[in-house]
């Protein structure tokens, strides 16, 4: 669609907006998909049934566990990229100059907001 709106906008001038038309067909299309099938999906409340749950939704626990190992493995990356940037800055715009007679602050902070 990009590429559409590149070559017509070089053919006549008049930009297309791709934003929109691209919001349309992600949402539109799915809608469409829906109400055409007849609104296939419904909820249900679980309700106690004898010994056990019927109506409701289950998760298998290969889905939980693929779960939270992605969102732990996610949460390292970000908090090692982070650290790396922490440890990026030099010492010399971590630690205060003594002639502003500065409140001691954490290492941390100086790092997380340098000065010019």
């Amino acid at each position: 669609m990009v590429r559409w709106a590149r070559r017509r906008q070089e053919a006549s001038g008049q930009q297309f907006h791709t934003v929109y038309a691209s919001l349309g067909l992600l949402i539109g299309l799915p809608l469409l998909a829906y109400f055409v099938m007849g609104m296939p999906l419904s909820w249900e409340l679980p309700a106690l049934k004898g010994f056990n749950f019927k109506g409701g939704m289950v998760i298998i626990p290969e889905l939980a566990a693929l779960l939270i190992a992605l969102s732990i493995y996610t949460g390292a990356f970000i908090a090692e990229a982070v650290r790396c940037g922490i440890l990026a800055v030099s010492m010399v715009r971590q630690k205060p100059p003594t002639h502003w007679a500065c409140a001691p602050v954490s290492p941390c902070a100086w790092s997380l907001f340098p000065r010019r």
